[in-house]
């Protein structure tokens, strides 16, 4: 079937969607995913496949046994540029006023504990 010589090591690695919620710390069922690309992707993860069809994929997740549900819009593009015009447009505001304008980022472990409570799960 496939060619190989019987006894050929195969080894095999995740897609891009997968690696996202990996990379991202996506590792219990009370955690959302979303990776924002070409695509907006959102996913949770479950311990059986979901019955309902909406989500738009299911695959088998690399942790703990679980199975990772996707549903992906094309709108990412669009979702950032609303972001753009309306939630960063505080900076013009700012300056006009002669202000300072301060954003938390997520990687600054300023929300870390809340999102990710170290007592309760060990960061990756």
């Amino acid at each position: 079937l496939t060619g190989l010589v019987a006894g050929t090591p195969v080894a095999r690695g995740v897609y891009d969607v997968v690696g996202c919620s990996l990379a991202s710390g996506l590792r219990e069922t009370d955690q959302l995913g979303v990776v924002a690309g070409t695509f907006s992707i959102n996913s949770t993860l479950h311990a059986a496949p979901c019955l309902d069809p909406r989500p738009t994929l299911q695959c088998p997740y690399p942790v703990g046994g679980l199975y990772l549900a996707t549903i992906a819009t094309p709108t990412s593009a669009s979702n950032l540029e609303w972001l753009c015009k309306t939630m960063l447009q505080v900076y013009s505001t700012a300056r006009l006023l002669g202000g300072e304008v301060r954003f938390v980022l997520g990687g600054s472990g300023h929300i870390a504990g809340v999102i990710n409570p170290p007592a309760e799960r060990p960061k990756y």
